[in-house]
């Protein structure tokens, strides 16, 4: 996990920079570890930002990460820009993809027990359609 929360910073610094975004000099949190931080709290902790902001406070990938309260105003405040951003990268993305070929992992789902098929309203008719589990 901590690999790969390095990979994202790494990834989303430069193209912070190949886009020519600046910061204030005298900030001690830059916009990549805020929007890194984002992206950890999205993928690994059900989008709880504060464990996000605790695990990289703990882990020593991001010592000087802001409280949760001005975390949240520095992201409002970059919003417009992340949400511009991540179009970006999911476009570049989609452009990179070579197949148009998608697959669906799917697998049938049991609508109710083989007891009250009978009564459902969703299944309407004689035969209900698969292997009877629970025969009287």
């Amino acid at each position: 996990m901590v690999t790969k929360t390095i990979a994202i910073y790494v990834f989303l610094d430069d193209i912070f920079k190949s886009m020519g975004h600046k910061e204030p000099i005298n900030r001690k949190t830059s916009d990549s570890e805020i929007a890194t931080t984002l992206l950890i709290a999205a993928l690994y902790f059900g989008g709880n930002i504060e464990k996000a902001i605790s695990f990289v406070r703990s882990t020593g990938l991001m010592p000087a990460m802001l409280s949760t309260s001005r975390f949240n105003r520095r992201m409002h405040r970059m919003g417009e820009f992340l949400s511009g951003l991540f179009f970006q990268v999911g476009h570049a993305l989609k452009e990179l993809t070579i197949s148009d070929t998608y697959i669906i992992d799917s697998f049938p789902v049991p609508l109710c027990h083989n007891i009250r098929i009978s009564r459902s309203r969703i299944v309407q008719g004689g035969d209900s359609g698969g292997i009877h589990l629970y025969p009287r």
